[in-house]
């Protein structure tokens, strides 16, 4: 039995050996193919990072409480513009205080009472989107500006930030609640400027500004100042007539929508309380004061919100149809809806022969207005890209009867797969019954320019843009013109 168990013993301790020699040589191979892998993958990254290929995606990182997928992007926009513009009218420079001298209209018509000649290079855009996905139902989205603009006096530094339910229970409904874009038009044009459809109000882009000792010396003829706006025509801050416009970015809203599991048809409701603030509190002014003092916000009820349709009946064709109403039950003044959180009182309409004033324009509670357009990138020349848009709108500005049309137009073509050309064209119709100077107006633009797009997402573009206003009292006279030549050079880089 002794024997038996010394060869028992010799025999697992040879067993053990040779596998223990094994194991050795076995991890000795895996930490070779390791290494071998590792020098692969560095390889790999080294190759895509040399292809600039913009299907090699990054992976997301994970969020603090790991519920979510976390991808960040931004983009840095730093453009040059060059502009020149003037304004003639029948209304000459007298010296504040002093009566308009009518008379200047038959002596001559009209002469020159300001120009602009300058140059601005800044930075546009410096914004930071961090894009988080929970799962294949639930997501959501922030966007802060990172530097110090008119963007961020009533927005702050996050300009959106939105939580979104998709195809709740695979019914093709959802809802995102949260402050995004206004669901309202959206066919977007080329180029760094826009159109008459985009947020041409003043502070960036587009010169045509009032002229403020005009303003100051001139009853309103030329803007009005604060106490006019040219009867309600000129309340956007420039020589561009008040009318609707689609590109704002920072509303507040609640938007259940649905759409098809192909994405070919989408039905989208908007309830707002106003327009690019930060909260309806915010909106806040004194009123008339009876036996109290009364405050109320912009509006203080339902009222406010959009409807848009969105169709892809066919390939590379989109329509787009959309609804907006913009409700401010206020009184006998106005709202000021550009991005500011302020009333005003009615503009004053004047009279035609001496300038005086015959008292406040009366204000509607609902600014309504209705888009149509269509983009089409025809499948047999898919390098060609057409658009249009119209809008009418209703009550202008809250002013009773002041409404204006807008039509935008345009196309691209992709002269390769990184460069691109484009031109478009805007048209402008508005007209105020109440007004008797600021009467009507109609205006035009024609703009082109150049895209030219690396893959690794810089972008470079160069421009021109010519446009326009002209303005008749109630008698048919053309008393005043404005126009504007904008030339630019934009680099951009999205990340």
């Amino acid at each position: 039995m002794k024997r038996i168990g010394l060869a028992m013993v010799a025999i697992f301790a040879l067993v053990g050996g040779i596998a223990f020699a094994e194991d050795m040589d076995v991890r000795a191979l895996q930490a070779k193919l390791a290494a071998q892998e590792a020098r692969l993958n560095d390889l790999q990254a080294k190759m895509y990072g040399a292809s600039c290929d913009e299907q090699n995606v990054a992976d997301g990182i994970t969020s603090l409480r790991k519920n979510a997928v976390v991808t960040i992007g931004g983009t840095v926009n730093t453009r040059y513009f060059y502009r020149s513009g003037d304004i003639k009218s029948t209304y000459s420079n007298n010296a504040p205080g002093v009566a308009e001298d009518l008379s200047n209209d038959a002596a001559g018509g009209r002469v020159k009472v300001a120009d602009y000649k300058h140059g601005d290079m800044y930075v546009s855009d410096a914004e930071l989107e961090v894009k988080i996905d929970v799962n294949e139902y639930f997501d959501a989205y922030l966007n802060m500006d990172l530097q110090d603009t008119d963007k961020t006096e009533v927005s702050g530094i996050a300009q959106n930030y939105w939580v979104r339910w998709k195809n709740v229970c695979n019914t093709g409904f959802g809802l995102l609640v949260g402050r995004d874009t206004l669901k309202f038009g959206g066919i977007t044009p080329y180029g760094a400027i826009g159109s008459f459809v985009k947020n041409n109000d003043g502070t960036g882009d587009v010169l045509v500004p009032r002229d403020d000792a005009l303003d100051n010396a001139h009853f309103g003829y030329l803007g009005g100042g604060a106490a006019n706006g040219g009867e309600g025509m000129l309340l956007n801050g420039n020589m561009v007539p008040t009318h609707t416009i689609w590109d704002h970015s920072r509303t507040t809203q609640i938007n259940p929508y649905w759409e098809t599991q192909d994405g070919s048809f989408k039905a989208e409701l908007s309830l707002i309380q106003s327009i690019d603030t930060i909260n309806g509190m915010q909106d806040a002014r004194q009123a008339d004061r009876d036996t109290h003092t009364k405050y109320r916000s912009a509006n203080y009820g339902i009222g406010s919100g959009t409807l848009r349709f969105t169709w892809k009946p066919i390939e590379g064709l989109k329509l787009v149809a959309s609804g907006m109403n913009l409700h401010a039950k206020n009184g006998s003044g106005r709202w000021n809806n550009r991005r500011t959180t302020s009333w005003g009182a009615a503009p004053e309409i004047l009279d035609i022969a001496t300038g005086a004033g015959l008292g406040a324009a009366d204000t509607a509670d609902n600014n309504f207005a209705a888009n149509f357009g269509f983009e089409y990138r025809p499948c047999f020349f898919n390098r060609l890209n057409l658009w249009a848009t119209y809008t009418h709108g209703w009550n202008e500005g809250w002013i009773e009867d002041q409404d204006s049309d807008v039509l935008s137009y345009g196309f691209g073509l992709d002269i390769t797969e990184q460069l691109t050309f484009f031109a478009q064209g805007d048209y402008m119709r508005v007209k105020n019954d109440q007004g008797n100077i600021w009467h009507k107006s109609t205006g035009w633009a024609g703009y082109a320019g150049l895209i030219y797009t690396l893959p690794y997402g810089v972008n470079l573009e160069a421009g021109y843009r010519h446009e326009q206003f002209s303005f008749k009292d109630r008698e048919g006279n053309k008393h005043t013109k404005a126009k504007a030549d904008t030339i630019y050079a934009h680099l951009g880089f999205n990340f």
